[in-house]
Parts: C-alpha cells; sequence; structure tokens
C-alpha cells in the first residue's frame, strides 16, 4: 500500500511539475510575441551584485534600445552599438573605441537576442508572484540544460 501511495504521489507530482514548465514556457513566449511586435523598444534596468563572503554590494544601472537585431546598450560606463553586421564599443573614459566584425553565435545572449535566448537549452519553472509599485510580476525561473560529455 505505501508502495502504490509513493508511485502515485511521485506521478502526480511529474505531472504537476509538467503542467508549471508549460504555464512558464508559454508566458515567455507571450512576452516574447508582444515585443517582437514592436518596432523598437527602450529598457532601463538595474544590475545587482552581492557576494557576502567578499562583503561587496553592488549596484550598476544601463539601459538598451533594440530595433530588431540591432541595439544601442550604454552600461558600465561604455556604449556598445550593434548595426546588424558589426559591434561598436564606445569607452569614454579611455578614449577608445573598438570595432568587431561580428560571428553569428548562437549561444550569445545579446540584447537583441534576451526575449530568444531561453527557447534553446533552458528548463522553465513558474516561480513566484510579487506586487512591486501595485503591478504584479510574475517570475519565471530559467534553469540551463547542460551537456556533458562522458569521459572513458
Amino acid at each position: 500500500m505505501k508502495r502504490i501511495l509513493l508511485i502515485a504521489t511521485l506521478i502526480i507530482t511529474a505531472i504537476a511539475n509538467a503542467q508549471q514548465a508549460d504555464k512558464a514556457k508559454n508566458l515567455l513566449d507571450e512576452v516574447n510575441s508582444k515585443m517582437s511586435a514592436y518596432n523598437n523598444i527602450y529598457i532601463d534596468f538595474k544590475y545587482n551584485l552581492d557576494n557576502m563572503a567578499e562583503n561587496i554590494n553592488q549596484e550598476t544601472k544601463g539601459n538598451v534600445t533594440i530595433a530588431k537585431d540591432k541595439y544601442l546598450l550604454n552600461y558600465l560606463g561604455a556604449t556598445k552599438m550593434y548595426d546588424g553586421s558589426k559591434t561598436y564599443t564606445i569607452v569614454p573614459e579611455n578614449e577608445e573605441v573598438t570595432i568587431e566584425k561580428n560571428a553569428n553565435e548562437e549561444t550569445a545572449i545579446t540584447p537583441s537576442r534576451m526575449l530568444t535566448f531561453y527557447k534553446k537549452g533552458y528548463k522553465y519553472k513558474w516561480d513566484i508572484q510579487q506586487n512591486i509599485r501595485g503591478r504584479k510580476i510574475q517570475y519565471v525561473e530559467l534553469q540551463h540544460q547542460t551537456q556533458y560529455a562522458e569521459v572513458k
């Protein structure tokens, strides 16, 4: 009897997790669809680095304007611009401009791929919902699926 109960519990848990993963992926797909409909978007963001062991708590702000595959990113005092074929990095502090011809790297998470990178190599998990400034924010946890090569 205990064995049947354990097996039933495992099956119910697996079904619930699969439904939550589908729900999370559907939300990500819906956001991607809405954002893709715009000609361009502007995003302000904040990055927090918290390292308790080293007693580091650092907050950095930035912004990005995205127009299809092109973008203009301002972050850490530098400006990064992608025109569809080359990336220009401007660092005013060093009076430096770097121009790189880009190879189409499928694994790189760039601002223009920011809303689509989740489609390959990630598991989805429906996470918490919070009320921030009167708006309900639903979080989705992404877990990278790493592929390990077997060593013989």
